[in-house]
């Protein structure tokens, strides 16, 4: 399948299955509601809601892993299947638990990476030492100190390091941030297709998906996924822009439609490779 069509039939999905629309509508709207209340209750609520939010949000990550799945094996998604959302709450909560364990993964393997460059090159040091330089100056200066003005008297070699330490990180950091987010796609598919978290973070095993499905291909997708997620988020801020409610009919419209789509192109893709 053309990746145009990919992103064109996943965007139809919503609209084509009303019902799982629905169902994701109707928790990103009770995870807003309960986050503008938190506002307004006291820190034991607020902390009550925080579970509560982290509860939902993992059983749609759950479901959203069902949608994946209902495209690797082509089944239909029916009202039968929204159901499954209410009478198989433990299930989507356990499968959400295992793709947060994956979303985890991806993200602190690249994260170990980065600081592990950055104090065999020396980089962290360097920041420490220009961070400890400028808090002395600001203890040494008092209360009228002002920071721009302490780091315009850091040495010239300091400065130097300090600039190049920053950017090496920061180049290093979001190309490994990039592929494993790349590789991130791909094993939550994975876990979809086998339900084991193990099979999900054997990274060769994903990487040879991501030949199966060709990498310009891949490539191409990421980019179109992408435009297409920035509209939504668009979209979504305009709507936030509505006084009093923006906020809760960005989620249960906007957002839940955003997951719908995402999740939905990540299994039609997937499933294309075979």
């Amino acid at each position: 399948m053309d990746v145009a069509d990919i992103i064109k039939d996943s965007l139809k999905f919503s609209l084509d299955n009303p019902f799982i629309w629905a169902m994701m509508a109707v928790l990103f709207f009770i995870t807003s509601v309960l986050t503008v209340v938190s506002n307004n209750v006291g820190e034991v609520g607020q902390a009550i809601i925080l579970i509560i939010n982290l509860i939902v949000e993992v059983i749609v990550m759950g479901y959203c892993l069902k949608l994946v799945r209902n495209q690797i094996d082509g089944s239909e998604v029916t009202t039968v299947n929204v159901v499954d959302l209410a009478t198989n709450v433990v299930d989507d909560f356990i499968n959400g638990i295992k793709l947060l364990i994956v979303n985890i993964v991806y993200f602190i393997i690249p994260t170990i990476i980065i600081t592990i460059l950055g104090y065999l090159s020396g980089s962290i040091d360097k920041i420490c030492n220009s961070i400890l330089y400028v808090s002395d100056a600001l203890a040494k200066a008092g209360a009228s100190a002002n920071v721009a003005d302490v780091i315009s008297t850091m040495p010239a070699d300091m400065m130097t390091n300090l600039l190049s330490s920053f950017v090496f990180i920061a180049v290093v950091g979001v190309v490994l941030l990039v592929v494993f987010g790349l590789l991130d796609a791909i094993a939550c598919a994975k876990l979809a297709e086998t339900g084991d978290v193990l099979a999900s973070l054997n990274f060769i095993d994903v990487a040879h998906k991501i030949g199966d499905i060709g990498v310009v291909k891949y490539f191409v997708f990421i980019v179109l996924l992408a435009v297409m997620l920035v509209i939504l988020a668009l979209v979504s801020g305009i709507v936030e822009m509505i006084p009093g409610v923006g906020s809760i009919l960005a989620a249960t419209i906007v957002t839940s439609f955003t997951s719908v789509f995402t999740y939905v192109a990540i299994g039609k893709l997937y499933a294309d490779a075979y």
